[in-house]
Parts: structure tokens; C-alpha cells; sequence
């Protein structure tokens, strides 16, 4: 049985009922390691554990009945309400091609650039002329933190850095999903 970690589980019975099952996959996927993905033991252990706690009315069986139901097996970026298989057995709130092409890395502008390019439906993108598309912060910082394997706040500052070298900008909007993009395409 995959060893369990309580900080997961103390965030997940935080949450309760109000975190999706895409979300709690991509928090178990965040701590299981260094591989791109989760196994369905993994995700079968941390149910199992979330039901015995008793924090919400938690159903393991359902939970992963849910999550079996939404795999998909393609590369690349086809929306956000399903996992991804990346291969052998493990499953991704994002596509494997996010993993090949940024997996460990921080770079908040080539994940920009990825993502503008890949998934033009990933996020909160701006879709005026002579202005650059976008990637809303929150979600970004979700990306690299997931798919750069990294914590909240490196990659939060991943972003910072990028910004204050000049790779990305955000858009004036002070809200945390203000748009990032990449300041090589287009006009800002």
C-alpha cells in the first residue's frame, strides 16, 4: 500500500466537499514523487485514508469510480474537467506534452508560451486584437507547481522573477487571475 501524506490529507479535509476530484488528483499528484503523474494505488490509498478520517462525507469507492470515468489517453491539451494518462498506469491534471515539454522546470514564460500555444482554452486567455494571450496567474501557478514539481511558493516566484527580468508581464488587473503572457508575442 502507497504511504499516505498527512499534510495532503489535512488540505483535502480542509477543503471538503468543495474540492473537485481534479483537484484533489492534482494535490495527491503534487506529493507523490518525483515521476509525472499519480498511480491509481496512490489515489486509492489517499481515498481510502480520506474516508476513514471522517472530515466530510467522503466516498473512496465513488471518488475513484469519478475519476476512472474521466482518464482520457491523448497527449495533448483537451480541457480541464478530465486526467490524462501519461503511461504506465499514471494519470495528470495535465497532458503528458505539458510533462515532456516542461516537467521540473520553472520557467513561467515557456510554460506561457506552451499553454497559449497548446491550449487556447486552458484559462482566462485575451482574445483582442494587439493584445498577447494570457494565462489567468492562479492557474499558472498551479501548472508549473504540478508539472514543475515544485511548491506554491517557488512557483509563484517563478513568476515574479520572470516579470521583473522582462519574459513575462501581467496584465494591470490587481485580481490573483490576472493575465500572464509572454512579452515576445504580440502587443501589451
Amino acid at each position: 500500500m502507497a504511504d499516505v501524506d498527512e499534510t495532503v490529507l489535512d488540505e483535502a479535509g480542509h477543503e471538503g466537499e468543495s474540492m473537485s476530484p481534479v483537484d484533489l488528483v492534482a494535490l495527491v499528484e503534487h506529493h507523490s514523487g518525483e515521476t509525472p503523474g499519480v498511480d491509481r494505488e496512490t489515489l486509492a490509498a489517499y481515498a481510502n485514508a480520506l474516508e476513514a478520517r471522517g472530515d466530510y462525507d467522503f466516498d473512496a469507492d465513488r471518488f475513484l469510480d469519478r475519476v476512472d470515468d474521466r482518464v482520457i489517453d491523448t497527449e495533448s491539451w483537451s480541457g480541464m474537467e478530465q486526467f490524462y494518462a501519461l503511461g504506465d498506469g499514471r494519470i495528470s491534471k495535465y497532458p503528458a506534452e505539458w510533462h515532456d515539454r516542461l516537467g521540473g522546470s520553472t520557467d513561467a514564460a515557456a510554460y506561457v508560451r506552451v499553454i497559449t500555444d497548446r491550449a487556447p482554452d486552458f484559462a482566462e486567455f485575451t482574445d483582442r486584437e494587439g493584445v498577447a494571450p494570457a494565462v489567468a496567474k492562479d492557474d499558472l501557478i498551479d501548472v508549473i507547481e504540478v508539472v514543475g514539481g515544485v511548491d506554491r511558493e517557488t512557483a509563484a516566484g517563478a513568476i515574479e522573477r520572470a516579470r521583473d527580468d522582462g519574459r513575462v508581464g501581467e496584465y494591470a488587473d490587481q485580481h490573483p487571475q490576472t493575465g500572464v503572457y509572454a512579452t515576445d508575442r504580440g502587443d501589451r
